[in-house]
């Protein structure tokens, strides 16, 4: 069963106009509690590993549970919401976003990217504007005397200091936040493979059918990503560039102006989060299908490993090797025929 993209973003479409009111509802509740530990981790940066895991992803994970509940024609309340936000950490859905390690993609690729941009801009604008050169000197000098009251004042006074790092925390910001939230979407669709796999399986096994599954297919689901990433990334750049260079034109405190436009681009992306999820929903059936043949492929390669181990096939493996390809088989039949009625 392959990917339609086309058929796909219609009954996404479909499924985000007939519930749309729920939806922008749950957007606005996704914003309202996204705001203060935006400006906390911008204040305190190490509260980012409290942040992550205990509100941000699991936040994501109710707002997730709830766009496939209204999908279903469900009533959540209160006590719904707060079921699916305890469930998040539950041995069921343990490691289900893989948050470190999209943290960790995040933070290498920010780093890498606003170091090469920062050394680029400092370059060019040394080799343009004496001043700034100047000020970078002085900056240099002031750190090899230990002389960090000049120091301090440069970063905080001096406009060419300034507009280094207000680039560098742009891109820095930005890089992280984009690469991150794909991260944390593409992995959105472990939840259907979890809900599938977790009950006769470890966490570990269900994670090894979702990984093994979309590795196979990345492409493919990638390229149904691609057109709503890049909007994604346009409205970000847009609406949290706009309004982090217009604080720094009326000189508002660095900290001050990326807490004012995170949750500036937080609030749009607020908004895009549901259709995001309708789109996950919508593939969520092929991906189903390859999750079932990953299944059989990782069954048979552990019998393999099991043969080698015992020196030979035994009749048992033998067995349960021409039971998956009989299932295999049938698998293959019934998705053939489900393609045939769609067309």
């Amino acid at each position: 069963m392959k990917i339609d993209p086309a058929k796909s973003y219609l009954r996404a479409g479909a499924t985000y106009g007939k519930h749309y009111q729920d939806y922008l509802a749950a957007s606005a509740w996704f914003f309202l509690v996204s705001i203060l530990p935006i400006v906390i981790c911008l204040l305190t940066p190490l509260t980012l590993i409290l942040t992550l895991p205990l509100f941000y992803a699991a936040v994501f994970f109710v707002l997730e549970l709830y766009v496939m509940a209204k999908k279903d024609n469900l009533k959540v309340g209160f006590n719904g919401v707060k079921t699916y936000y305890f469930r998040y950490f539950s041995p069921f859905f343990k490691r289900i976003y893989r948050v470190w390690v999209g943290c960790g993609k995040a933070v290498g690729f920010a780093a890498a990217i606003s170091f090469i941009i920062g050394l680029t801009y400092g370059l060019i604008a040394n080799y343009l504007n004496p001043e700034f050169a100047q000020a970078m000197n002085e900056l240099y000098s002031s750190y090899l005397l230990m002389d960090m009251q000049i120091f301090l004042a440069l970063t905080r006074e001096n406009v060419h200091v300034l507009s280094l790092l207000r680039v560098v925390q742009f891109v820095a910001v930005s890089v992280f936040t984009l690469v991150f939230a794909a991260h944390l979407l593409r992995h959105s669709l472990n939840v259907f493979v979890r809900a599938h796999y977790a009950p006769p399986y470890p966490y570990q096994q269900a994670n090894e059918v979702f990984l093994f599954a979309y590795k196979g297919h990345k492409r493919e689901i990638n390229r149904l990503f691609f057109r709503l990433d890049i909007l994604l990334i346009l409205v970000h750049l847009l609406s949290f560039g706009l309004f982090f260079f217009i604080s720094a034109y009326f000189n508002f405190d660095i900290l001050y102006s990326l807490a004012l436009s995170l949750a500036l681009s937080s609030l749009i992306f607020s908004f895009a989060l549901p259709f995001y999820l309708c789109l996950i929903e919508s593939i969520s059936k092929p991906f189903d299908y390859y999750a079932k043949q990953s299944v059989i492929t990782l069954t048979l390669r552990a019998i393999k490993q099991q043969e080698i181990i015992s020196n030979g096939p035994t009749p048992e493996t033998e067995a349960t090797k021409e039971e998956l390809k009989a299932l295999e088989e049938t698998l293959k039949r019934q998705e053939e025929n489900k393609d045939a009625e769609e067309k």
